[in-house]
């Protein structure tokens, strides 16, 4: 059967067994077996460059002539097409992509045209491309069919026609709405919860069927032991509507679990034996699902979300360390076996609760879930100081007389103490465990440029150069006091002073010129 279009071939051949898709040059051709034959469907384009000298308008929906351009309608059932973006102009074959849902059994399509100004009708294939249905142009306006499908999935839905531009309008839609309730009815609500409880760690499906989401259904379950872990997995596909799930105890406490995907898990760790119940709810357009739960005991110990490392602080810095531990039980407690110089809170953060001394602390942190499953880690926590002492006070340039002692008091603090004093000259100088200098030797008159440490326990050092100024301030002395003197005229004159200093005696000076002294 072959059908001429201005654009495309489309033909239909009944040959033997053979299943493949394969492209030559213009086309593209689907081979499935129907009835144990094959069915060859294909587009035969032999002018793409063609344009529809009848057709002066073209859609929103185009480029969509073949199967792999379809335009995707399957998020806008029972939408018209002039409600999503305009109207169609069957100027060509014009194909969609719709999506049959689960537990739907028929596909309905509506063309609105008018017949006079070009006929049209739909072909449909199922998402492998084979041909499903071929329709027939009608002689009057518009055009529905209702067509049993094969089961849920993709569908392409072809409009044909006469290719003339003619305008239409298009709406599609499956009758999943029309699927009757699930096996498990009536289970509205806690007092009518069917029993699972003797169906642990078996689907819905194998019990009475997949349930269906028209309603709010509820399911009971017993366990017999606080040492249990509870998982609920419950599967649907979420584009067929969302289904969500919670769990309550028979107190009514709950337990939410809520996305937005596909399926749905709660894991819950149970502290008490007794019934629990599980609900499910959604958009309650028979969305099918499955579900199962499982109580198992949990033997596993937590996971550190970051392992504990060994740690350094400096002395006299506070400890602060943030321990984070994951368990699907829920962390119970953290705990360490040091005490008298830590702390661990309920949110494993490790602090100190008395001034660390400089060295190495060995600490063993643990932490267990709700089930006392527990697990442990030891590190180290190194005080150490490398922030050198600073002086109380600056150091300052000094002077002296030559003839004196030299005393000056420096003074450093550091939190670990000082443990010694430091100068680099040790011949003319000395500086104690106080840090007094003084000098060891005589000084002589000039300037000494003097280097002063203090250090801590831990070698580091405070350091400082000081200028020392030896200076003379004190005038010499008369051996004996000169006096006056007498002496006949036209004689010489000599008279012999003496002085002395602690620096010697440089010259002697007389303020007349007539005397002359050596």
């Amino acid at each position: 059967m072959f059908k001429f279009r201005k654009k495309h071939y489309r033909f239909k051949i009944i040959i033997g067994v053979l299943s493949c898709i394969f492209f030559l040059s213009g086309l593209f051709c689907f081979i499935t077996h129907i009835n144990n034959n094959i069915v060859i469907f294909g587009d035969i384009d032999y002018d793409r460059g063609y344009s529809n000298p009848k057709c002066s308008a073209e859609d929103n929906y185009e480029d969509n002539d073949g199967l792999l351009s379809a335009y995707d309608l399957s998020n806008n059932e029972s939408v018209w097409l002039s409600n999503i973006n305009g109207q169609g102009y069957q100027g060509d074959d014009d194909v969609y992509m719709v999506y049959a849902s689960y537990g739907s059994t028929h596909l309905t399509i509506e063309l609105t045209f008018t017949e006079s100004a070009g006929s049209m009708c739909v072909n449909i294939y199922n998402s492998m491309g084979s041909p499903r249905f071929f329709g027939a142009l009608p002689s009057t306006d518009n055009y529905t069919l209702v067509w049993a499908h094969d089961g849920r999935g993709d569908y392409y839905i072809e409009v044909v026609g006469e290719d003339n531009g003619n305008a239409y309008d298009m709406i599609w839609y499956d009758n999943h709405n029309s699927v009757s309730d699930d096996n498990y009815e009536e289970n509205d609500f806690d007092t009518e919860a069917y029993n699972i409880s003797s169906n642990e760690n078996t689907w819905l499906s194998n019990i009475d069927g997949y349930g269906q989401n028209f309603d709010v259904d509820v399911y009971e379950i017993y366990v017999g032991s606080i040492e249990q872990f509870l998982t609920l997995d419950s599967r649907f596909i979420h584009n067929e509507g969302d289904i969500d799930m919670a769990l309550f105890n028979e107190t009514m406490s709950l337990y939410l679990a809520d996305s937005s995907t596909n399926n749905e898990l709660i894991q819950y760790p149970l502290h008490k034996v007794g019934t629990y119940y599980i609900y499910l709810w959604g958009d309650g357009n028979g969305n099918a699902y499955n579900l199962k739960w499982d109580a198992i005991q949990d033997t596993n110990p937590p996971s550190w979300d970051e392992m504990p490392l060994d740690q350094t602080i400096e002395a006299g810095d506070s400890f602060y360390y943030d321990l984070n531990a994951s368990d699907m039980s829920n962390i119970d407690s953290y705990w360490i076996n040091n005490t008298v110089n830590f702390s661990v809170d309920s949110d494993g953060v490790i602090t100190n609760i008395t001034e660390l001394s400089i060295g190495e602390y060995w600490l063993k942190v643990n932490v267990n879930d709700t089930y006392g499953n527990p697990i442990n880690e030891t590190i180290k926590i190194t005080v150490q100081d490398t922030t050198p002492p600073t002086w109380d006070e600056p150091l300052e340039n000094q002077s002296i007389d030559e003839k004196l002692s030299f005393l000056y008091d420096v003074n450093a603090s550091d939190i670990s103490g000082i443990s010694s004093y430091w100068i680099n000259d040790t011949f003319s100088f000395n500086i104690d465990s106080h840090g007094k200098l003084s000098n060891t030797t005589t000084l002589s008159l000039g300037i000494i440029w003097l280097e002063i440490r203090a250090y801590d326990p831990s070698n580091n050092y405070a350091t400082d150069i000081i200028k020392i100024t030896i200076r003379d301030i004190t005038e010499p002395t008369w051996n004996e006091t000169p006096t006056d003197q007498i002496f006949e005229y036209r004689n010489d004159f000599s008279f012999d002073v003496y002085a002395s200093d602690f620096s010697g005696i440089d010259h002697y000076w007389i303020n007349d010129a007539y005397f002359d002294i050596d």
